[in-house]
């Protein structure tokens, strides 16, 4: 999250598409390795930051 959210192409990118009638953005990070672990281990699935959808529900 630290690293992506720092990033202005990614911010300028998610703004441009939310802004669109027919396209909704939600961002997903991957974690850290010692809380992918505890992800994996607990069944907990990825998930977006906004709706905590799983990522695998969403259309790509």
């Amino acid at each position: 999250y630290e690293i992506g959210m720092s990033h202005l192409g990614i911010q300028i990118l998610y703004d441009m598409f939310n802004t669109r009638e027919d396209i909704y953005c939600e961002r997903v990070y991957s974690p850290w390795v010692d809380l992918d672990k505890i992800m994996r281990e607990q069944k907990i699935p990825l998930f977006a930051l906004e709706s905590q959808d799983p990522i695998k529900e969403f259309d790509f």
